[in-house]
């Protein structure tokens, strides 16, 4: 996204949030290697944050948020991990022209084990 997009009120720098682009009238391959960089830095963010937001405007943008989030869970379980994601709207502005976008919020989910140690220490 360009300079000139930032959140409604204001721009504040969050490590944990990633914006995503709509790949409208891309190959289809361009897009599959787009979906998988950022599904690994939803991972990335995911470990170093326990958390991650994506945020787009579109449709586009979020079918390719969707697909990334898709990928990142199944490689998350692997590890022994789970989250959740939670939608709401946001307003992003474009210049002085606002728009209402999509934000998806990924949260960790503590596993029984995790609990378990918890209540151990």
């Amino acid at each position: 996204m360009t300079k000139d997009v930032k959140e409604k009120d204001g721009n504040v720098e969050d490590n944990t949030l990633l914006l995503v682009k709509g790949c409208n009238g891309k190959p289809k391959e361009e897009v599959k290697e787009y979906v998988k960089k950022l599904s690994n830095a939803v991972i990335q963010t995911f470990y170093k944050h326990d958390s991650v937001k994506l945020r787009g405007v579109g449709a586009g943008a979020g079918n390719i948020a969707d697909k990334a989030i898709i990928i990142a869970k199944e490689e998350v379980e692997k590890r022994g991990d789970k989250f959740l994601v939670d939608l709401s709207f946001t307003t992003v502005m474009f210049g002085d022209d606002p728009k209402t976008g999509i934000l998806k919020k990924i949260v960790k989910i503590e596993t029984k084990e995790e609990e378990k140690e918890e209540e151990e220490k």
